[in-house]
């Protein structure tokens, strides 16, 4: 039975430290194997947020013979403790280590308990990936001499395997959702959109929410695109170089009929994201960029002016690139 957290006295064991720069690589596999475990699931279903478990309790959920999974699943879970993914104590009536309990921290309760909306497991077991670890293993060699690669990982992997692109498409849309729908709560610029071409946007998953009438259109976005009142590009323009991004918005421009109509686009600004610009060095070799640098963008691509929304929801911003007469 779930124990609760006030009963028991906070006590990790002598000689362990916190995580240091040499363990990076080992917590986040050890934080991988626990959610392909489910543990975090296990742990979040078990009461509220203050309940602890013990690595028996949990390993009677997972499915395994292993005589010695109890055992191998405990000293994860201490391993995770000590670097603060979990609370930890032992029962006020034990002073045994098998009987140590463990629980969520309101972050990891947050972040990585995969049924609590959130696309973060998704992308951690995405980042997590063989291929990822191999190029990253490439960032020396991308700043000496990139040998005409545009990222790390087309250095070591070329292009996605199709299972690599199966993953992100499944965050993507996880994450669009979530993303979209409080960004919905403050713009309101969709309210006059008659036609909406969502270019690069993973299935068209996002238009779901504006318009009951999709029209799906292949087709290359930085040769040409077809003729659209509105545009929408979500989190498309930090996948690629300035020179690629002014291409596209040149073809967004010629594809906007008349005047006065628009190409909305979702962005997380620099200043807010670091960890997500060094994801785009890596992975595709776009980046982040300042509000200054994607009104320089939209100016480069021959559009009169910007209009500029914040949405306040970790560092997302709706920016509005205007088309005028020629």
């Amino acid at each position: 039975m779930a124990a609760e957290n006030n009963n028991q006295v906070t006590n990790l064991p002598e000689g362990l430290v916190a995580c240091s720069p040499a363990s990076f690589v080992a917590v986040q596999m050890a934080l991988k194997a626990a959610i392909e475990l489910n543990v975090f699931n296990i742990m979040a279903e078990s009461g509220p947020l203050a309940t602890q478990l013990s690595a028996l309790q949990i390993a009677s959920k997972i499915p395994t013979a292993n005589t010695k999974a109890v055992t191998s699943l405990h000293r994860i879970l201490r391993f995770l403790s000590v670097n603060s993914f979990l609370t930890t104590s032992l029962p006020l009536d034990s002073d045994r280590e098998e009987d140590r309990l463990f629980g969520l921290t309101a972050m990891t309760a947050s972040m990585l308990v995969s049924n609590a909306g959130t696309s973060m497991p998704f992308l951690f077991l995405l980042n997590t990936e063989k291929a990822e670890f191999e190029s990253l293993d490439k960032l020396k060699n991308f700043v000496l001499d990139p040998d005409g690669a545009t990222c790390p990982f087309e250095m070591a992997q070329g292009r996605p395997d199709s299972r690599l692109s199966k993953m992100f498409g499944q965050t993507m849309g996880i994450s669009n959702k979530m993303f979209f729908d409080k960004m919905m709560m403050v713009y309101g610029g969709f309210s006059e959109v008659e036609e909406l071409m969502d270019v690069g946007g993973n299935e068209g998953s996002t238009r779901f929410n504006i318009l009951s009438h999709l029209n799906h259109v292949a087709g290359d976005m930085f040769e040409t695109l077809p003729n659209s009142k509105t545009i929408l590009l979500k989190w498309i323009l930090h996948n690629w170089t300035d020179e690629k991004c002014v291409k596209l918005l040149q073809n967004c421009w010629r594809a906007l009929p008349q005047a006065g109509v628009k190409v909305i686009v979702l962005e997380m600004v620099a200043m807010y994201t670091v960890t997500l610009d060094f994801a785009m060095l890596t992975k595709c070799g776009g980046k982040e960029r300042t509000i200054s640098e994607l009104r320089g963008l939209a100016l480069a691509a021959g559009f009169s002016n910007v209009n500029i929304f914040p949405t306040g929801n970790n560092g997302i911003h709706v920016l509005e690139f205007l088309k005028s007469s020629e």
